[in-house]
């Protein structure tokens, strides 16, 4: 089998699954718990927040501001971190374990981003319909296409 008789069957597998994964998601999740009444918090004062925005006005105040926030969230962050015995690396599972979910994750993401712009296809068909058949969008199009031809063409050439 040819992989141009392929192709056309892996796409159509992954459309497929890119549009029921959102409904087996949500088939899944648990359903929420009922609202809960929030208890009432008392929040900044009038003053504080006056002084808040002062501060982000001013560009200099706003730097000092944003370099003590990321201070502070860089020492939560280590110490979210669990300790690691001097002179003891992490075992090789763990390091192993870790590296898996950073790839998952990252390839998680990049699913998302993927059922995102396969989900605005449909919207597409309508807009390509009008670039073929509005005589001005069609030469535009051509114009682009031949511009980009010849620019890759002269690439590949020197």
């Amino acid at each position: 089998m040819k992989i141009r008789s392929i192709t056309p069957l892996i796409f159509l597998g992954a459309l497929v699954l890119a549009l029921a994964l959102p409904r087996v998601a949500l088939a899944q999740a648990p359903a929420a718990p009922p609202p809960v009444a929030a208890p009432a918090v008392a929040g900044p004062s009038t003053e504080a927040l006056e002084t808040l925005a002062t501060t982000l006005r001013d560009d200099a105040q706003r730097q000092k501001f944003l370099d003590t926030l990321e201070t502070l969230l860089a020492a939560r962050r280590d110490q979210a971190k669990p300790p690691v015995a001097a002179g003891h690396e992490p075992a090789l599972f763990d390091r192993v374990a870790a590296l898996v979910s950073e790839r998952v994750g990252a390839l998680s993401s990049r699913l998302s981003k993927v059922v995102g712009v396969l989900r605005a296809a449909p919207r597409l068909v309508p807009w390509a319909e009008q670039q073929i058949t509005v005589p001005e969008k069609r030469d535009r199009v051509i114009g682009l296409l031949w511009r980009f031809l010849t620019i890759v063409g002269l690439g590949m050439a020197v």
